[in-house]
């Protein structure tokens, strides 16, 4: 197995970039006490909020940061992923599956800077503020790394779930794959019905 090169971005990155605007903290502060008073204009915060973070530029120590890793890691890489990595998935009672943001086929500086406050911002989409909040899980909790890879041409793409997730104690031995010839954003995106497979190892 070739595991292609990449880097991750922790969530202190995420924070440290929250952080450095007034404006972001205020704008997370009403989608809080919005979402305690279960308002009607959650959607239009957490829409808000979003174009706020588009439009904010990295502070220059987190861009240096990101170049540093990407120069000492990446080098010669053409194409990149650009992809989500959240604590708040992959959980027990909420696997989030599909509601946050993956970029692919990222050539330059800019977009991959643009494309990291894309992923982070996934986190803040109504769909997913309100899928948590259905479940209990705060927005203080929440919190987006980003992993930058290597894109790499394959005969395939698809997605392997190791463990199913409504029996993880009685069915650990089955793998499930979903591919496609084409491209793994088709089985992500459902526009293409995947090839599937069932494994038993």
């Amino acid at each position: 197995v070739k595991v292609p090169r990449g880097i991750a971005i922790p969530f202190s990155i995420q924070q440290e970039f929250l952080e450095s605007s007034p404006a972001i903290q205020q704008g997370i502060g009403k989608l809080k006490m919005a979402l305690e008073l279960n308002a009607r204009q959650i959607d239009v915060l957490c829409l808000d909020l979003q174009e706020m973070i588009r439009r904010t530029r990295l502070p220059e120590r987190i861009r240096r940061y990101i170049d540093n890793r990407v120069a000492f890691c990446l080098s010669g890489v053409e194409s990149f992923v650009v992809r989500s990595s959240s604590n708040a998935e992959d959980l027990e009672n909420f696997s989030a599956a599909g509601i946050y943001e993956s970029i692919n086929h990222v050539t330059t500086a800019d977009r991959i800077f643009e494309s990291i406050r894309e992923v982070w911002i996934s986190l803040l989409s109504p769909r997913s503020v309100r899928l948590r909040h259905e479940v209990g899980i705060s927005l203080d909790h929440c919190y987006m790394g980003v992993i930058l890879q290597e894109e790499v041409r394959a005969d395939l793409g698809g997605v392997m779930v190791t463990t199913n997730p409504t029996n993880p104690q009685g069915d650990f031995r089955n793998v499930y794959i979903n591919a496609t010839r084409k491209s793994v954003e088709n089985v992500v995106q459902g526009s293409e019905a995947p090839i599937q497979c069932l494994f038993n190892k």
